[in-house]
């Protein structure tokens, strides 16, 4: 059994542009002849490395450091870091690794859900979007929905603007309908923003429910 102290895990959100290291340790609490032979990570611009070994209480003990680069690119990452030992039953530990690399561009929320009930308005619906920044332009908007239309709205010239987003009612291509909303800006380090957007409905009578998901902070009706 491997230990792995704080957690056999890292979750990290971190700016673009940053460098963001995590140092963990490891050891055997019943192999005290535990050895670490190989550290590799599978993300790109995340380094793995042993920097500190020592012993307590006739055990072998490692300092691994995780170190995730300037250069990753925006948005969500999963990844692992593998461990190979010298334990017959356990030679390979997976260290977990999650987290969000963020851009000078932020949306709130970062994704979007759409209920549309056809006995309301034909079933229109909307969802909006916070859009924060600095010193930036939206220079377009595009996105594979089908009639759906958008609005923006400047909230802050350049700093601040909110986004609607209208789906004017009538029959889904497919429940849940799955798009990306694409935003455009002048910001050389985040021209592209996308989120994702999904619409449910409520099936007229006679026809099968469709219940959507709960999404936390917001109210299902």
């Amino acid at each position: 059994m491997i230990i792995c102290s704080p957690a056999p895990y890292i979750y990290v959100n971190k700016p673009f542009g940053r460098e963001v290291s995590k140092t963990l340790a490891l050891w055997s609490s019943i192999t005290p002849k535990f050895r670490i032979r190989k550290v590799t990570s599978e993300l790109a611009n995340v380094h793995a490395e042993i920097i500190k070994t020592w012993t307590e209480k006739g055990a072998k003990h490692y300092n691994l450091r995780v170190v995730f680069g300037k250069q990753m690119p925006i948005g969500k990452f999963r990844g692992l870091v593998k461990i190979s030992t010298n334990l017959k039953a356990y030679p390979l530990f997976s260290l977990r690794l999650s987290g969000t690399v963020e851009g000078p561009i932020k949306v709130m929320p970062d994704r979007g859900v759409i209920f549309s009930d056809p006995t309301l308005m034909g079933g229109m619906a909307a969802v909006g979007f916070s859009i924060y920044g600095k010193n930036y332009r939206i220079t377009g908007i595009e996105t594979n929905m089908k009639k759906v239309k958008q609005k923006i709205i400047p909230v802050v010239e350049g700093e601040k603007y909110y986004l609607v987003l209208i789906w004017p009612g009538g029959t889904l291509p497919e429940v849940p309908y799955k798009v990306t909303l694409k935003i455009h800006t002048n910001n050389p380090i985040q021209p592209l923003v996308t989120i994702p957007v999904e619409i449910y409905t409520r099936r007229l009578p006679g026809a099968t429910r469709v219940i959507p998901p709960v999404i936390r902070g917001s109210k299902n009706r």
